[in-house]
């Protein structure tokens, strides 16, 4: 008789949990209208709507945060709020993405043989930033980080390089930007089936001047672990082991 009771007890509590947290969206404030009329003024080339106050645990909302939707990225929703009298939100980084993208591309320029090189940077849409437009230049001085993918495609019947061609090529670049990151290398031949299709993927991070690890996977098994080529290194010493 307890237990029934204990458990009717906590199935009732789940569910006005549940109740309360499903409850409708209040509107929004007037002040948050403003929220979006001040980001309309720093993004002229995008437009902006409102998309619900953010959903916390057990889909409770957060009546101080908003989301917006935006005309040049519409797959996304982004958050904003003030925090100590600034706005802050999401879509910074969504915005500045390609420039990132461009600027790590440009370094990549004759560090690696290729048919095609494209670079992904992190997705940036989970980081709330200060909304105030800057430039790409400021935004890459201030707040991009050396995390991002790149993928060396080769066409259809050329070779993959080799290792011993490959691990020197990662260890002199992330030596020219300075260490401090962390970038996964893959290396896919281009398929008729397929706009990539991974072959060899390498993996290095790196912290101040040491390389925390160099690991290198074939295929796309996730249970394979990859081989470790490098571990707990200085970047002086890694080069010297392998060029």
């Amino acid at each position: 008789m307890k237990k029934s009771l204990v458990f009717a007890t906590s199935l009732l509590l789940i569910s006005s949990l549940l109740f309360s947290g499903c409850r409708r969206d209040t509107p929004i404030t007037p002040e948050q209208e403003e929220w979006i009329e001040q980001i309309e003024d720093w993004y002229p080339d995008d437009e902006f709507t409102y998309n619900g106050h953010t959903v916390g645990f057990l889909g409770s909302r957060n009546e101080s945060a908003i989301m917006i939707k935006s005309g040049n990225f519409p797959d996304f929703s982004f958050e904003v709020y003030k925090k100590n009298g600034e706005l802050y939100s999401t879509y910074p980084g969504a915005y500045h993405k390609k420039a990132v993208e461009d600027y790590y591309k440009e370094t990549l320029d004759g560090f690696f043989r290729c048919d095609k090189l494209k670079v992904e940077y992190i997705d940036p849409r989970t980081k709330a930033l200060p909304c105030e437009y800057i430039s790409d230049d400021e935004f890459l001085e201030k707040y991009a980080v050396k995390e991002f993918s790149v993928y060396l495609t080769y066409k259809q019947g050329s070779s993959i390089p080799e290792q011993d061609e490959i691990v020197p090529s990662i260890l002199k670049y992330v030596d020219s930007i300075g260490c401090d990151c962390t970038i996964h290398f893959y290396l896919n031949r281009a398929s008729k089936d397929k706009d990539r299709e991974t072959q060899i993927t390498y993996y290095v991070a790196c912290k101040e001047d040491l390389v925390q690890t160099l690991t290198v996977k074939e295929g796309n098994d996730p249970t394979e672990r990859p081989e470790v080529i490098v571990d707990h290194v200085d970047i002086q010493t890694a080069l010297e082991q392998h060029t």
